[in-house]
């Protein structure tokens, strides 16, 4: 069994997981391990015995947003840049821009997406369907993006499978602290850690 939750230091988050290790004559351990996000390793102790565990993700992490707004696409990758962990970013404009990428083979499907709802040509809702229809693409997590608040939005998106439901942030620290969480935990787990009682995240 194991417990988690996030603490901030300085910019960054820190993951702490607080596992509950049974011995070889029955003792219980509770054991607390930290990774921060630049880290690849977990680490921890259990009294005078060291815990060292890999993270479940190790290399680049590959990034694709999908946003028709210029600007978000640009304060977006700037704010990537600055959590300074190790990720490949490319962006796309529209959905079928989107499901073109996603569709060419010589492509690498990201391990993390963040989807805009309100795209011209074929919106986020759409492409949203289209990937979770798609047996390929079932592993990658998908982060909706959207202005909008409104419960239809957050409902269908829920039920049409994305992992997590960002309202955009209105400034660019605000963005950077929502991307942080988001981004760390997809780079660590390789899956996003959300259910309907946090899926929308807003700072």
């Amino acid at each position: 069994m194991f417990f988690e939750y996030f603490t901030c230091v300085g910019d960054s988050y820190v993951h702490k997981l607080t596992f509950s290790l049974v011995g070889g004559d029955g003792a219980t351990t509770l054991t607390t391990a930290e990774l921060h996000p630049t880290a690849m390793v977990v680490y921890g102790s259990t009294g005078s015995n060291n815990l060292s565990l890999k993270a479940m993700f190790s290399g680049a992490l590959h990034i694709l947003l999908a946003d028709d707004d210029e600007d978000d696409r640009v304060l977006f990758t700037h704010a990537l840049n600055e959590l300074k962990m190790d990720i490949i970013v490319h962006t796309v404009k529209d959905g079928f821009e989107l499901m073109d990428y996603l569709e060419k083979k010589a492509n690498d499907l990201p391990q993390l997406l963040f989807l805009d709802l309100n795209m011209p040509r074929k919106n986020g809702f759409e492409c949203l369907k289209e990937i979770r229809s798609n047996l390929k693409m079932t592993e990658m997590a998908i982060a909706i993006l959207s202005t909008s608040l409104a419960e239809k939005d957050i409902e269908e998106t829920f039920l049409s499978g994305a992992n997590v439901y960002i309202n955009k942030p209105k400034n660019f620290d605000d963005l950077k602290s929502v991307l942080n969480k988001v981004v760390f935990t997809v780079r660590s787990y390789q899956y996003a850690l959300y259910d309907k009682s946090n899926f929308l995240l807003r700072v």
